[in-house]
């Protein structure tokens, strides 16, 4: 891999990293924000936000990886190999983040993660 990509590769994992670390880390990471000062529908509205926030800076870098493959001046066959392993990665990250949280959940609340809810479920994505 060129430098470049490298580079790109350790920022991608940092920001995955950065999504799935454990609330305090978190905590320290964006002080702005401190959700677990709030309660109620607060609480959830700021988790929800903290999610989409953090979403939207994964698919950011998820992005940027992207780009930096099609731009990095390998040959085409390697290229597309890591394309489709990174696709593959992240596909499976989302798959187990979204399992973690329904069985966080269901574990949080003593029922089943299918049953409803007065709100959304982003709140376990912290």
């Amino acid at each position: 891999m060129s430098g470049h990509l490298s580079r790109l590769c350790c920022l991608a994992a940092a920001a995955m990293l950065a999504w799935a670390a454990p609330r305090p880390v978190w905590a320290q990471w964006n002080p702005q924000t401190n959700c677990d000062k709030l309660d109620g529908y607060a609480m959830e509205d700021c988790l929800t936000k903290e999610a989409a926030e953090a979403d939207k800076a994964l698919n950011a870098a998820y992005q940027k990886m992207l780009a930096a493959i099609d731009q990095d001046a390998t040959p085409s066959d390697p290229k597309a190999t890591w394309r489709d392993n990174l696709v593959a990665a992240q596909r499976a990250w989302i798959a187990y983040r979204d399992a973690n949280c329904k069985f966080d959940l269901s574990v949080r609340n003593g029922i089943s993660a299918a049953a409803p809810r007065p709100r959304s479920s982003n709140a376990c994505w912290r």
